[in-house]
């Protein structure tokens, strides 16, 4: 059974795959592979709280606006989607990005200076124009002890109308008690939901 780590504050969230053959117009570093890298585990707050999984530097590349569609959990078991927001990157201070606690709360408080996240707004419709970078910012709501999911996946269209598909490369549990080499719950087939032709690859450390 492979290990677990534990991440406690904001980390790059990796992403993978799109259903449209060809150069993909929207950019989130990781986006190799379609294969299941990693898994994080989130400790669950008293009451289980609404918590915030974020992706960093969401890059539109293409030669046209981006448009989000849709935003989903895969595989989840008793792990509620409960939103998602985006807000971009500081064109004019490249110290400026917003930012959101991996299991921080959600939505992010726009008025906390250092989120940076004034300029937020509702993930699904969000128009992401050429040359731009984003942080977005999911909600995830734990409806039990342990909640899981096997990834977010992001829907997206350009302005030809060609529609793509990506997800993060790692699974989530949330519970009260993570720690370092916890296995994953007897109900919870990690092998069988991410299935992989390689090595799970656990992310270890804690970043801010």
């Amino acid at each position: 059974m492979p290990t677990l780590r534990v991440f406690a504050v904001a980390a790059a969230t990796s992403v993978a795959l799109s259903s449209c053959t060809g150069p993909k117009p929207l950019i989130i570093p990781g986006d190799t592979s379609d294969s299941v890298n990693g898994w994080t585990c989130l400790k669950s707050q008293p009451g289980n709280p609404t918590v915030s999984i974020p992706v960093h530097g969401v890059k539109s590349v293409g030669d046209s606006t981006v448009t989000i569609t849709d935003i989903e959990l895969v595989g989840a078991n008793k792990a509620r989607f409960m939103g998602a927001e985006i807000a971009p990157w500081s064109s004019d201070d490249a110290d400026v990005v917003p930012n959101t606690a991996v299991g921080g709360p959600y939505p992010p408080d726009p008025t906390d200076p250092k989120l940076a996240w004034e300029n937020g707004q509702p993930a699904t419709e969000a128009a992401l124009a050429p040359g731009t970078t984003w942080t977005l910012s999911v909600g995830i709501k734990p409806e039990g002890p342990v909640s899981t999911f096997k990834w977010i996946e992001v829907k997206y269209v350009d302005a030809d109308g060609d529609r793509y598909e990506s997800h993060t490369a790692e699974a989530f549990m949330v519970r009260a008690d993570c720690f370092d080499d916890h296995e994953w719950p007897e109900s919870y087939d990690w092998r069988a939901a991410h299935a992989t032709s390689h090595a799970p690859n656990p992310r270890r450390g804690n970043r801010s």
